[in-house]
């Protein structure tokens, strides 16, 4: 019997090898997958995910800038330049925690939560002042398309309710059901957000924060509940109790 030639072909002295190669797509095959994709952006879906994602990402890559033109704009619009270095910082922490339900809320698509969330005292944000995710939405759009921060004052208004006719415009979701009488809660230790990964796996967890990191990300929280159900957390919202508060899913998240 002959020996076995290179490429799996028994035979005389030249052997054959296999292409194993993929395909090439042939012309008609990438103008029905360009139809394709054509017809996906021009549906509602891809237009609202597609402007809602993009308006984290630059959420995300402005905080700081953002944040630090938000309290001067706060200065301007509220005739607040005489405020101590305390009180500036009081305000931030407050901004900062607004941003962070804001970029919660867009990412989920739930113009709910921006709606009725206020920055309320807390432990961490010991202050008197309440500004409502509306009017950080409204100072987001002023900063964004005012070419100087002197102009913020004067432009405040008609940007406010853009901005509400905006947020009115994201698509919200489906009601939420009434959380059980069982609620998740957790032991309220402080952890790093490590911990709260390695002890939590895939789970969803509702963490009052306590420390973040320049980009508004968790360093450390105080475990409110947890739960592998995220409909079960969204419900458990009523336990932060004045608390600043974010929720984190600590499995690997797809497709999104």
């Amino acid at each position: 019997m002959p020996p076995l030639l290179q490429g799996g072909v028994w035979g005389g002295s030249s052997a054959t090898t296999f292409d194993h190669t993929r395909p090439k797509a042939t012309d008609s095959t990438r103008e029905w997958l360009a139809r394709a994709e054509e017809r996906l952006k021009q549906t509602s879906w891809y237009r609202q995910n597609r402007a809602r994602m993009e308006a984290v990402e630059l959420l995300v890559e402005q905080n700081r800038r953002l944040l630090d033109g938000a309290v001067e704009a706060l200065e301007n619009m509220f005739a607040a330049s005489d405020s101590t270095l305390e009180e500036k910082a009081k305000r931030k922490a407050g901004i900062a925690y607004c941003f962070l339900m804001i970029r919660y809320s867009l990412l989920h698509g739930d113009s709910r939560l921006i709606q009725e969330m206020l920055v309320a005292p807390s432990e961490e944000i010991e202050s008197d002042f309440k500004l409502s995710a509306r009017e950080i939405i409204a100072i987001f759009y002023l900063i964004k398309d005012a070419p100087s921060l002197a102009s913020l004052a004067a432009a405040a208004q008609p940007v406010i309710e853009d901005a509400i006719a905006d947020l009115d415009l994201l698509p919200a979701t489906q009601d939420l059901v009434k959380a059980s009488s069982e609620e998740p809660v957790g032991n309220g230790e402080i952890l790093t957000i490590e911990e709260i990964r390695n002890r939590y796996p895939q789970e969803w967890v509702l963490i009052a924060y306590r420390e973040l990191d320049e980009n508004l990300c968790i360093i450390r929280g105080e475990v409110l509940a947890h739960s592998p159900e995220r409909q079960i957390i969204y419900n458990s919202l009523s336990l932060r109790q004045g608390k600043p508060v974010a929720i984190e899913y600590t499995g690997l998240i797809e497709n999104i």
